[in-house]
């Protein structure tokens, strides 16, 4: 069964937002990979009104955690939650149209905007691919300000055409956050 990074982090903001009981039965239910339990967790938090919850059940829904793998109910869920800006839920949609450069760029921008970094990333990667290197260069010097080393190492690459400068800091941002390729662009 597919174990989703952003399920797993979702587990951790439910759990902050749930009694101590539902805490530790949900804790207990992840480590022994009982994953329809932790599903019906985010059920009653969800049918609580919790929105965080929600997107957890959605995730569970499109990945097929728990429950039984529903693209659509997962894409109707992701689709109000990401209108009430759940921005989780809008970096998940976009997901859903990556052949659609147009949708997936609006939900990932929506995202972004609403400081999700792996939707920021995403929309880097999709702009760079259709030949916006500017607009994803500012996007990947706002991640790495985050510390994400690929962003850094994108940015160092892109200025690498324009400006040596600004590349060698940014690789060797890139370098210091443990990213070895980049260290062997420090220098070159």
């Amino acid at each position: 069964m597919k174990i989703n990074k952003i399920f797993t982090l979702l587990l951790v903001f439910f759990s902050l937002c749930a009694g101590q009981n539902e805490l530790e039965l949900a804790k207990n239910a992840y480590a022994q990979r009982d994953f329809k339990k932790v599903f019906l967790l985010y059920q009653k938090g969800c049918d609580k009104g919790d929105l965080y919850a929600c997107y957890a059940l959605a995730l569970a829904y499109r990945d097929g955690d728990g429950v039984a793998k529903d693209s659509k109910k997962a894409y109707e869920m992701l689709d109000s939650l990401c209108a009430k800006s759940v921005f989780g839920a809008c970096f998940s949609l976009g997901d859903f149209f990556e052949q659609d450069y147009q949708k997936a760029s609006l939900l990932y921008q929506k995202a972004c905007d609403g400081e999700h970094i792996g939707a920021c990333y995403k929309l880097a990667t999709l702009l760079r691919s259709h030949g916006e290197s500017q607009k994803a260069l500012r996007l990947y010097e706002k991640i790495c300000q985050s510390g994400e080393a690929n962003s850094c190492a994108f940015a160092g690459e892109i200025y690498q055409k324009s400006n040596a400068t600004l590349s060698q800091k940014y690789y060797q941002k890139a370098c210091e956050l443990g990213l070895m390729l980049a260290c062997e662009k420090v220098g070159e």
